[in-house]
């Protein structure tokens, strides 16, 4: 699959994830479940590997 985004899209979007990704650390700390820890590790992995992606893109762009 391969999506065309505008810069102003892609810094939208990085922005947005950041901002996720700072909110899914912070539940990641404060949470006790060991499940939910597990899940919630996954899900910030994935962040963290669509960030890599767009950062690259923002690099390219500019």
């Amino acid at each position: 699959m391969h999506l065309e985004l505008s810069t102003d899209e892609i810094l939208l979007l990085k922005e947005l994830l950041e901002s996720k990704h700072r909110d899914l650390l912070h539940e990641l700390h404060h949470t006790d479940d060991r499940a939910f820890k597990d899940a919630l590790k996954v899900r910030t992995a994935r962040l963290e590997s669509l960030l890599a992606k767009l950062r690259v893109s923002v690099s390219a762009e500019v």
